[in-house]
């Protein structure tokens, strides 16, 4: 029997303290919901050092523990999930990674996508449990731009799950040239920011794209999202080609274009409106740790 989770290969979901690997006992809260084991990095491990190591992933009273395997020395992660920021969590081929966030923290776990469902299956239960303000069913969203793709209607369902947590706004760019023929352009292409899926419910503020190391990938899925209560201020520069929302918290996302969109300047105007409204109903508000 292997008793080093550092040799297990697949992720699995976590339900009571029996399936918990032995090296991580002395740390796990006597509690918790669910969890998932993600192991280490073995692409390379006859050779190298894995490029990530065995961790856990738990939810405890609606706190988000993560802990990484103790032979790492790294401290563990733990957050009230009303002090989570930002959660981010993509895909490109078989490298996937999580990033949680809050004010003074940032953590990230990565692993291999091959039988990545009981991890999927947490993020849906993470999300879920975070606080996301009151539900507020539209019967028919408002949408700038074209309409999602099939790639990005299919990765909104995904993310948006919840019958209550309906979508009240959402502007998607395509752009048009990444179909453009021809090897030359293809390669210049490829420098250029993917599609982009923004999207507003009653609580989150959701930011979906193809792009992996900061250009198009089309094997990539990015899922980002915060509280929409967390906007200070939504922008587009003068050049049109840039979206700026800035956050309580300091951080900012920088949605990019290729080319001119008169758009922006709309969907800045609608988000400071919806942020101002999801401030005012009483969504929940950024906590400082004391």
């Amino acid at each position: 029997m292997i008793t080093d989770s550092r040799a297990y290969r697949f992720i699995y979901a976590l339900r009571q303290h029996a399936d918990v690997p032995n090296e991580f006992l002395s740390a796990i809260p006597e509690i918790f919901e669910t969890g998932v084991f993600i192991p280490q990095d073995d692409k390379r491990w006859y050779t190298e050092q894995p490029r990530f190591p065995a961790c856990l992933l738990l939810l405890s009273q609606s706190v988000l523990h993560v802990l990484i395997h103790p032979s790492t020395g790294l401290s563990p992660f733990s957050a009230d999930l009303s002090r989570l920021h930002e959660i981010e969590h993509g895909t490109n081929l078989l490298h996937g990674w999580i990033r949680f966030t809050t004010l003074d923290r940032k953590c990230e776990v990565e692993y291999n996508t091959r039988a990545s469902e009981p991890l999927e299956e947490f993020l849906r239960v993470l999300a879920r449990s975070w606080p996301d303000g009151c539900a507020t069913v539209v019967e028919e969203p408002l949408w700038m731009g074209e309409r999602p793709n099939l790639k990005f209607a299919n990765l909104l369902k995904t993310a948006v799950e919840t019958p209550a947590e309906s979508i009240r706004f959402g502007f998607f760019y395509s752009p048009t040239a990444v179909h453009t023929r021809g090897m030359r352009l293809r390669k210049k292409i490829q420098q250029w920011p993917g599609h982009l899926l923004l999207v507003t419910t009653a609580g989150r503020l959701l930011w979906l794209r193809d792009e992996y190391d900061g250009i198009y990938s089309p094997y990539a899925a990015v899922k980002t999202w915060t509280r929409t209560a967390h906007v200070v201020q939504c922008s587009a520069e003068p050049n049109g080609r840039e979206l700026v929302i800035n956050f309580k918290s300091g951080s900012s996302w920088r949605l990019r274009v290729p080319n001119n969109d008169p758009a922006l300047g709309n969907v800045a105007s609608l988000l400071n409106r919806l942020s101002d409204e999801a401030r005012h109903a009483g969504a929940p508000k950024l906590e400082c740790a004391h």
